[in-house]
Order: C-alpha cells, then structure tokens, then sequence
C-alpha cells in the first residue's frame, strides 16, 4: 500500500512543482550535499561538450537560495555530525569536483562575498599544469572537428574509420564514438589531436586550466576544506585494489601536504559504483587521515561513511534566477528508485 501512496505521489508532483520543502519533509535527508565542477562567463573549450557549467551570476543565485532556504555548512560540522537543523533549515554542502582554475579566479571571491563555505575535491596530478586530462583533450579535437567545413572533416572521418575499423555517417557519428572511449584507450584520443596538430603542452602553457598548489593553499586560509578525487582521475573500478589504493591515497597524502589538514575527504571520480565497500572500510581504517566519501548518486542511502550529492552544473534559464529547485526535486524524484535498489 505505501509503495502504491508514494508511485501516486511522484506521479503527481511531476505535473505540479511542489515546494522542495515538501520533498524534504518526505525523505528527510541530513544533509544535501550539491557538486559542482567550474563556473566561468567565458566559454572553456577544453570542458564545452562534456557537461553543462553555470556562469558567475548563476551561480550567485544558487548561494543566496541555499542562504535563504538553507543553512551552509562546512565539512568539518558534516563530519563531526549528525549536523542539527536551525530553525527548520536542511544543513547544504557545496563542493568542486576536479581543481579547474576558475575554482580559484571565479568561485573564491563569489563564495567571500556571500560567506558560504566550500569543499574543494583534488585531482592532484591536473595541479600545476603538467598533464592535460584525456577527456579535457577530446573536447579539444572535437571543437577542432565540429568548425571544419564538411569537405574537411569528411576525408579526415574517412581516415580514422579505417584506422580504427569504424564507419562514420558524419560528425556526430564520430563524437558519440569518441566520447564513449574507455580511459584505457587514451593512446587513440592522443593519435587524433597530433593529427589534428592540437598542442597539449602548449595549451597547459598558455591556458593553466587547473589551479597551482599556491591557489589550493589559499582556498584552505580562506576556510574552505581541501579533498581529494584521486590522482589521475581513473575510473576506479577498473582498477586493481593495489591501483585503487594508491590513486586515492597519494591524492589525498598531497592534499594533505597542502593543506595541513588532520582528515582528508575523497569524492569519488565519475562515481563509486563497482567499489567495494568493505574495501574502503578496510583503506579508512589502516588510514585514518581519510575523511568521508562522497559519490554522486543524490539523496541515496550508503554506507556510514559515504555522503551522496546532487550535481548542479546544468544552467539556469535565466542569469539571475536560480534552477536549484528543479535540481533538488529531479533528485528528490529518483528516491523510490533508490530505496528499491538499495
């Protein structure tokens, strides 16, 4: 019968947007947990065609609804929880995912004027410019691909089908393929930008995507908590458990480093799926600089030590008019799906 009242429910509240007050009062998270991975007014091509970004203003909106209808909290409150309601008010965590510059040059100044804090997840290899990331550098040929003119691109297709026993009707043939690569097959992303004469040092020269460990360490005076998000960014369960391991502990022995924090927290690259969790309790235990875990499935329940987050990056329809809502209640809509799954 309550599987029957809730199905009712979501069914109802998809065709009239309830206040995310309700949805709240239903599931009762401790805490929301929001991800997000840059903001800029300008157009970055080494992430345009990989996911959506807010911009500036966007994001300001999505600070001043979370202080108006929230209370911000930083990560060492989460972690010495349970965090405690003020006046009805759901605790929220920001966090950024991956270490792009704007976190530095954008999100710093915006998160000093509103006086919200933050959590800045690592990948510490990007830190300092010296390797582009694999999916970085696709955006990159992509972009390089998509303005040729057909009588361009059609040959150059042409090439790389054979080459790599494929058959592209046209651009978007190629990029649903492309993007699809494993991580495992980063020698073919790096064989098409040589042929498309895309200088991957140069643009770590001229463009410094990622902050520099000095950026890192100001994030930390101004009072935002540093996190780890593995090395590399591999996808972890692709890895072996020695390989696991070590991604997530040098990332966050470097953030420590940076830091000087007692307790480092790990968010999950991509996401947590295929990672055992007895594996990680075991980590955690033999390491007990390392905080809590943060995946990206929501509001769904896991372990103790592992926190979900809502990803916000989509943009807003409006500057100066935040979509948070509709993010909150799109996740809140997958928690019957969750709650049978888990």
């Amino acid at each position: 019968m309550k599987s029957v009242w809730i199905d009712r429910f979501f069914r109802h509240s998809g065709r009239i947007p309830l206040p995310v007050s309700w949805y709240a009062r239903l599931w009762r998270p401790p805490v929301i947990a929001l991800c997000y991975h840059v903001v800029s007014d300008e157009e970055l091509p080494h992430i345009r065609g990989l996911y959506d970004y807010k911009d500036s203003r966007m994001f300001r909106a999505d600070l001043r609804y979370i202080k108006n209808h929230f209370r911000p909290v930083s990560y060492e409150e989460i972690e010495a929880g349970p965090v405690q309601k003020e006046k009805g008010k759901i605790p929220v965590l920001v966090t950024f995912d991956d270490g792009c510059r704007e976190c530095h040059s954008v999100v710093l100044p915006i998160l000093r004027e509103e006086g919200v804090p933050a959590v800045f997840f690592l990948t510490t290899a990007w830190i300092g410019n010296q390797v582009l990331f694999h999916r970085h550098l696709m955006a990159l040929c992509l972009r390089e691909v998509e303005k040729m003119p057909s009588d361009y691109s059609r040959p150059l297709l042409a090439e790389w089908g054979a080459s790599f026993e494929k058959r592209f009707a046209g651009v978007e043939a190629f990029r649903t393929w492309f993007l699809a690569l494993r991580s495992t097959r980063q020698e073919v992303v790096q064989q098409i930008a040589a042929r498309l004469g895309i200088d991957s040092a140069g643009f770590l020269q001229t463009q410094q995507p990622y902050m520099t460990s000095e950026m890192v360490q100001e994030l930390k005076r101004e009072g935002h908590c540093l996190g780890a998000h593995s090395h590399t960014h591999a996808r972890l369960s692709e890895l072996t458990a020695e390989q696991m391991a070590a991604e997530i502990l040098t990332s966050a022995n470097l953030v420590r480093i940076w830091s000087g924090q007692a307790r480092v927290p790990f968010a999950f690259p991509r996401c947590g799926d295929g990672i055992e969790r007895h594996f990680l309790l075991a980590l955690r235990r033999q390491h007990p600089h390392l905080g809590l875990f943060f995946d990206s499935k929501d509001f769904k329940r896991d372990v103790d030590f592992i926190r979900n987050r809502v990803w916000c990056d989509q943009r807003a329809g409006s500057h100066e008019k935040t979509n948070l809502p509709q993010q909150l209640r799109t996740a809140f809509h997958k928690q019957p799906f969750y709650a049978l799954t888990s």
